[in-house]
């Protein structure tokens, strides 16, 4: 795998013009060269001395950016703040986190949209950005016949990768070790696997894992998301597998739920995000027909309540992509009120946040010279800031911008986080 140096493009970048509390990004396919559309993410961490880092494909590249406290691109990394590294053909990222000695662990898949030829992809880098030749091949781990989605990284320093197996159609949960295999004490080899429609899914619909959590004894908890076909409303839930990886079957019905199996009242649902609830239970985010909603799991699995849905404005191109916790339990959930980025935050599981921007609601202000944007992830430092990560797409082009806002606890932006010029 290797590894190029890529630097901004001078063209109309002009970050001076950003609003206070934003950067935006142009991200090159080379060194010297214009700017293009983003393939997938951008996802977002941010390490312990609050720095922000993003992961983002950008042509045939992994683009991962990495900026500095105040919001210009930090040059100590790969030189100009981008290292680009050349993995596989059709790379798509979906999450990236930092391990308990601060190297950057990214996962996503490639060839995600072919059904049996989907490769499920986990990367881990050096706090340099450059491949940990430590971890897996030269610091790559592939599953074949799979997609991935999420990691969450245990105190130990095991990853826990979630995703879609193709070859069964399956939801996929694995669990490496700190060099990057396998863990045969997890699953099958180190792969558990739940399939909901059993022999009726196949490579291009079926199960698939979203977010997980880890229990205090180990367990995983994992948020399902069933794609059904095309014309045919998809479903959300949650399941649960022991420390061993086997389906804990005391957990919800045989081991999990679905909305449509349970007859709840949000059809056609996307689920994305998943947290653990203060005083027990869970949580999970997502979309449905042009609301945000979440849906409420008590600690057995079961739907506590019913989903709370909420209108931002009367567009049908509405809901969530991404949802983190903060310190005091309140939810936070991103994503787009058409045509401009939108976070949400709830005060409790009944409602949104009014002391949270304009009643529980943000909305971004639109960038000069784009025609939209959208959040693609969210994070939440230990100062309680939340960072959003989200794509803004140019006026008149298929050209995009890696977009960072930071928002204070009150829901403002965060003026000291602004680049002033040119890096």
């Amino acid at each position: 795998m290797a590894v190029a140096v890529a630097g901004l493009s001078p063209v109309a970048a002009a970050w001076a013009k950003d609003p206070a509390g934003t950067v935006s990004t142009p991200v090159t396919t080379a060194h010297g060269a214009g700017t293009t559309s983003l393939g997938s993410g951008p996802v977002i961490a941010v390490d312990h001395r609050q720095r922000p880092v993003v992961a983002t494909t950008s042509g045939p590249r992994l683009a991962l950016l990495r900026y500095t406290k105040k919001g210009r691109l930090d040059k100590t990394f790969s030189g100009d703040g981008i290292a680009r590294l050349k993995v596989k053909k059709n790379l798509a990222v979906s999450d990236i986190a930092f391990d308990y000695r601060g190297r950057i662990v990214v996962v996503g898949a490639s060839n995600a949209s072919s059904g049996e030829r989907a490769r499920l992809i986990v990367l881990r880098l050096t706090k340099k950005g450059k491949p940990d030749k430590g971890f897996g091949r030269r610091g790559v781990v592939t599953v074949d016949h799979a997609s991935g989605t999420a990691v969450t990284i245990e105190p130990s320093g095991r990853l826990v990768v979630s995703g879609r197996s193709t070859m069964p159609s399956a939801a996929l949960v694995a669990r490496l070790d700190g060099a990057g295999r396998l863990d045969p004490g997890f699953g099958d080899h180190g792969v558990a696997r739940l399939s909901v429609y059993g022999a009726q899914e196949g490579p291009y619909v079926g199960t698939g894992a979203g977010e997980t959590v880890i229990d205090a004894a180990g367990r995983v908890v994992v948020e399902l998301r069933v794609f059904r076909g095309i014309g045919q409303p998809s479903e959300t839930g949650v399941a649960r597998f022991t420390s061993g990886g086997a389906l804990d079957t005391s957990f919800g019905d045989v081991g999990g739920y679905t909305s449509d199996t349970l007859g709840l009242p949000v059809t056609g649902a996307l689920s994305r995000g998943l947290a653990a609830r203060p005083h027990g239970g869970y949580t999970v985010s997502g979309a449905t027909h042009g609301q945000f909603f979440l849906q409420r799991y008590d600690a057995d699995g079961l739907p506590d309540g019913a989903p709370l849905l909420t209108d931002v404005t009367s567009g049908f191109l509405e809901g969530g992509d991404a949802m983190a916790v903060d310190a005091a339990g309140r939810v936070v959930s991103v994503g787009q009120s058409y045509p401009r980025l939108t976070v949400l935050r709830y005060a409790s599981e009944d409602g949104l946040d009014a002391g949270f921007a304009s009643n529980g609601v943000y909305r971004a202000k639109k960038l000069k010279g784009t025609r939209s944007a959208g959040a693609t992830d969210v994070a939440i430092d230990a100062r309680g800031r939340i960072w959003v990560a989200g794509v803004a797409t140019a006026k008149g082009s298929r050209s995009d911008r890696v977009v960072i806002t930071r928002l204070k606890q009150n829901g403002r932006p965060d003026r000291k986080w602004r680049t002033r010029g040119r890096h």
